[in-house]
């Protein structure tokens, strides 16, 4: 038997040392990232799909999936929630949705059975149900007096099941209040726990950390308005009793008590008799409403014209936004009320 010994040159086997190190790097490195990405992907599938409506719902839950995941917007910071249709391309995040936040079904009628009937397999929180929330109810006259912002209460727990409103003229514009974006960063936190128990820690953690800049929030605003609580001014829509009533400021009156409520004649001269009594000169409106229809209301006395938008158009979507546009609405009141 004849044995073949065959050797190979140093540097040829130091090229092939160095190539098989090379290959076993490159095989390391590609199994690495193959079970980082798997990981990932695992990790991103038990996020639970999250949908809110308006963009301060949306900001008050990315608060707490910081770093867990991202929320999903319907209704766009310059569409009116009031009359909001779902548009097509909006269908497939509710068909996919674990769980929607909206605020309630007097801000968003077509949401009370759009959810339901879309969102089949998801859990709907709406709001202004959740135990511990207030409730301010619509004001009935254009001049308001010293209505005491309509009769504030707190729902309990039964109610947060309750499948309509038992008072049908709640003011829906509750997220304005800070007590309520306080109690709901922890009721969201609480749904998504349960949703989500591998983030539990997290979502907990966020919470707190968003009360705590949510409370500062509420002491920089306090400041900017402390000299302003006795300032005269009007509203054109009553969409603010909300923020009025956590910082203890009060208007006058307003324009529009409702969405599909116009002043009838004899309330334009209840109001317009009010500011030249008490020397108004300062009324706010929302950004969807044409400055010179006040214009054309109060045409016989100086007004200064400013606006107070409650949704927040103009603010970056996303984690901060809560807290901007509070901090913002009580800026644009100091403001117009400066003298």
């Amino acid at each position: 038997m004849t044995i073949k010994i065959i050797i190979q040159p140093k540097n040829e086997r130091t090229m092939s040392n160095n190539s098989k190190q090379h290959v076993l790097k490159s095989m390391n490195l590609g199994v690495y990232s193959l079970i980082t990405c798997l990981f990932a992907s695992a990790s991103n599938a038990d996020v639970p799909n999250v949908v809110t409506d308006i963009a301060p719902t949306h900001s008050l839950v990315s608060m707490i999936m910081k770093g867990i995941g991202e929320p999903k917007l319907l209704i766009k910071v310059n569409e009116n929630p009031h009359d909001y249709r779902l548009r097509p391309s909006k269908a497939k995040a509710l068909e996919q949705a674990d769980i929607v936040f909206w605020i309630a079904s007097g801000l968003t009628p077509s949401l009370v059975k759009t959810i339901p009937n879309i969102a089949t397999h998801a859990e709907s929180v709406e709001l202004i149900k959740l135990e511990g929330t207030e409730i301010l109810y619509m004001r009935e006259n254009v001049a308001f007096e010293e209505e005491d912002h309509g009769h504030g209460e707190n729902h309990d727990e039964h109610d947060e099941h309750d499948e309509h409103d038992e008072h049908e003229n709640v003011d829906p514009h509750a997220w304005l209040s800070i007590n309520n974006g306080m109690n709901w960063l922890g009721k969201i936190a609480n749904k998504l726990s349960i949703l989500d128990p591998e983030n539990k820690t997290q979502y907990q953690k966020n919470a707190q950390l968003a009360k705590l800049e949510l409370s500062q929030t509420g002491k920089k605003i306090e400041k900017i308005l402390a000299s302003k609580n006795d300032g005269n001014f009007l509203v054109y829509h009553d969409a603010y009793q909300y923020f009025e009533k956590s910082f203890n400021i009060s208007p006058t009156g307003a324009v529009q008590l409702g969405d599909a409520t116009d002043p009838s004649p004899a309330e334009l001269i209840v109001l317009q008799n009010k500011v030249k009594e008490l020397k108004i000169e300062c009324v706010f409106t929302n950004p969807q409403i044409d400055p010179r229809l006040l214009g054309s209301i109060f045409n016989d006395v100086n007004l200064e014209i400013s606006i107070l938008d409650p949704i927040g158009i103009g603010l970056e979507l996303g984690y901060n936004q809560y807290n901007n546009l509070l901090l913002e609405m009580g800026k644009n009141i100091a403001k117009c009320l400066k003298k």
